[in-house]
């Protein structure tokens, strides 16, 4: 019997062995390569390391190719390594959408404002000012950094209050989206929007139209509606000894945002769109009738949800579901 076992394990040991090894090769970064100053003036690179920045315990390093005269090369990847011993720490970030990184750089800082350093990359530039990045944030859980949402041109951080600002500019730069996002977790959760289109004078002679500008030859901008992007009422409850009134701010789908406003209080607290169902199928050209869930965000944690049964853009009802008992709240809308 005893030799038996022995025979077993010396069987089973080379399997263990070449088992143990193929994982520690798995923790073995795929490129090692720097990009030298002589690759960079030839303009001619196949997957070789371009930055890397240390965040936390870790380093990060993009990697990127480049054929002569072709700035927009497929192939470019993160890899994320331990700081200690330079060994992968999860599987290369492949940036399949990045093919136009332009500066082959990363950037650090806290995007979602969780006390964890995340990066970024530039990921290019539109007409006028706007530019663009991609970002990617950490998640203490897993100990891993992920593609994340975030997006918005000309993105500016306000960590004290956890929010977000965009600016976006168009037509030839005579109209300008101002946006305010709240970050709950891993979200930006649309919080305002301001649409702005530059004041026009009429020549009198000519009946021509030109844009106005100030003493320095700046734009002069005037704020326009942005009904068609969202709906906005006041609501009051029905039915409590006490009603109490509010002010909700649904964004469309595509934003997937909104706000509440309560009364007496001067913070909006961010709703997100979690799901929504079809409550009727729309007949002879009408828009089908459904139900929007948004979740009510306080202290990073859903509050309660908002339910908005809409026609098209018509709101019809509005109710609440208090999250800490599932009690439903009936809401109806201030006539004004």
């Amino acid at each position: 019997m005893k030799n038996i076992v022995l025979f077993l394990l010396g069987m089973l040991a080379p399997l263990f062995l070449s088992g143990l090894h193929a994982q520690e090769n798995l923790k073995l970064p795929r490129f090692t390569e720097f990009r030298t100053d002589a690759d960079f003036d030839k303009g001619e690179w196949q997957d070789k390391i371009v930055d890397e920045v240390e965040i936390g315990n870790y380093i990060v390093q993009l990697i990127t190719s480049q054929e002569k005269g072709d700035y927009f090369s497929e192939g470019r990847y993160v890899q994320v390594l331990d700081k200690t011993n330079r060994r992968l720490v999860q599987e290369e970030i492949v940036l399949k959408d990045y093919g136009s990184v332009w500066d082959d750089q990363l950037y650090v800082d806290d995007y979602n404002f969780d006390g964890y350093d995340d990066f970024s990359l530039f990921q290019g530039s539109g007409t006028l000012d706007n530019i663009y990045f991609g970002y990617f944030l950490y998640n203490p859980e897993t100990k891993t950094f992920f593609e994340s949402e975030f997006g918005g041109t000309n993105m500016e951080l306000y960590p004290a209050s956890k929010t977000i600002t965009t600016r976006n500019r168009s037509y030839a730069g005579a109209n300008m989206t101002l946006e305010t996002y709240k970050v709950v977790g891993f979200r930006m959760i649309l919080l305002e929007r301001h649409c702005l289109t530059a004041e026009r004078i009429e020549d009198e002679e000519t009946g021509e139209t030109s844009v106005c500008v100030d003493e320095e030859g700046n734009l002069v901008f005037e704020e326009v509606d942005c009904w068609e992007y969202y709906m906005d009422v006041e609501q009051e409850s029905v039915g409590l000894r006490k009603n109490f009134q509010l002010r909700l701010a649904i964004y469309d789908e595509d934003m997937a945002g909104g706000f509440v406003l309560y009364e007496g209080q001067k913070e909006r607290i961010p709703i997100y769109l979690d799901r929504a169902e079809i409550v009727e199928q729309g007949e002879e050209g009408r828009p089908a009738t459904r139900e929007l869930f948004y979740n009510e965000m306080y202290q990073e944690k859903v509050n309660g949800v908002y339910v908005a049964t809409i026609q098209g853009s018509n709101i019809i009802k509005v109710c609440y579901i208090r999250g800490k008992d599932n009690k439903k709240f009936t809401l109806k809308e201030i006539a004004r």
